[in-house]
């Protein structure tokens, strides 16, 4: 467990949390070593910011959506159901202690016909600290997801999109806010974090390179859904990033090196304990060698920007030999 990315995650999302536990209450030095101890007795690593991609399908095209999302191909999109959902869930909770943020994530999240029923399932769950649903603004919830998200446990978190005056017309923000507010549900509509800009997208290369010094370079530039190192699972295979998932999802000959990607469904109880924990503790991945996380750390691009309806990846790439 990284302490710097865990105090990350502490000043953020479990500082903002109705939900408070006693072992947090007591301060971060105090939450750190608690988890430090339960993961000593348990045999287990606590996850300290997690990521479920529910879906690929968006109501956006934004041409730098770090996950991808506009260049996923018709046969390539993927949505979740309650069944899917909890099985993959339930098999990874039996090989952590904790996860500390859980995130839903798509795509848009509301497209998910059984979101309801998987927030109220994660709640149910004392393994699971934190949820956060994240959401571009542009979907009301509905009367079961409304119901579903006054659990304490629960953050509705919108990207803010709103410096795209050309979005202007879809965005609902306000709407949502009072809706949250009138039934006592937490939500924040995170403004751009960067100000006006967001980062570019990362690319991996599709190439067997295997550089420790660039993979600790890259990891360390990389903020894949605000923090460095989140884990993603998504059907059925943990991922290290997004664009991993991108990319192995889109191309078949994508290679992706043993032990940067784990498959839960269809890894036995005992093993998938020891390689979650091995995997929750690398300092870095070959698959970071091939990334350009260092390079676009200081490109920036307006937030939002959509794809025309006719372009896809290799039209829109600088270097389309890069394109797959």
């Amino acid at each position: 467990m990284r302490k710097k990315y865990l105090k990350m995650i502490f000043n953020t999302e479990v500082k903002l949390s109705k939900k408070k536990y006693w072992y947090e209450n007591l301060g971060f030095n105090f939450f750190y070593y608690y988890l430090k101890i339960r993961s000593f007795f348990s045999k287990k690593d606590s996850i300290i910011h997690f990521v479920y991609e529910t879906n690929t399908q968006c109501t956006l095209r934004c041409k730098e959506c770090h996950s991808y999302m506009p260049y996923f191909t018709k046969e390539a999109h993927y949505m979740t159901n309650f069944e899917t959902f909890k099985a993959e869930i339930d098999k990874l909770l039996k090989s952590v202690d904790l996860i500390v943020s859980f995130r839903l994530q798509g795509g848009e999240t509301l497209l998910v016909k059984d979101l309801a029923k998987m927030v109220e399932y994660v709640c149910s769950k004392k393994q699971i600290l934190h949820i956060q649903i994240i959401s571009n603004g542009t979907i009301i919830p509905s009367e079961e997801l409304i119901k579903a998200m006054q659990n304490p446990k629960v953050l509705l978190s919108l990207s803010d999109y709103s410096i795209n005056k050309k979005l202007t017309s879809r965005l609902k923000y306000d709407e949502i806010l009072q809706i949250c507010k009138d039934n006592n549900i937490d939500a924040k509509h995170w403004l751009t974090k960067a100000g006006d800009s967001w980062v570019n997208r990362n690319y991996i290369s599709n190439e067997n390179l295997k550089d420790r010094e660039l993979a600790i370079k890259n990891l360390a530039a990389c903020h894949c859904f605000g923090y460095p190192k989140c884990l993603i699972l998504f059907k059925g295979k943990l991922y290290i990033c997004a664009p991993a998932v991108y990319f192995a999802s889109t191309n078949p000959d994508f290679y992706i090196p043993e032990g940067d990607v784990i498959d839960v469904m269809n890894t036995p109880q005992k093993l998938l304990t020891k390689w979650v924990k091995e995997f929750n503790q690398k300092k870095y991945f070959d698959l970071c060698s091939r990334c350009n996380a260092a390079e676009n750390v200081n490109v920036r691009t307006q937030p939002g920007v959509q794809l025309e309806e006719t372009q896809t990846l290799v039209a829109v790439e600088s270097n389309p030999a890069k394109s797959i």
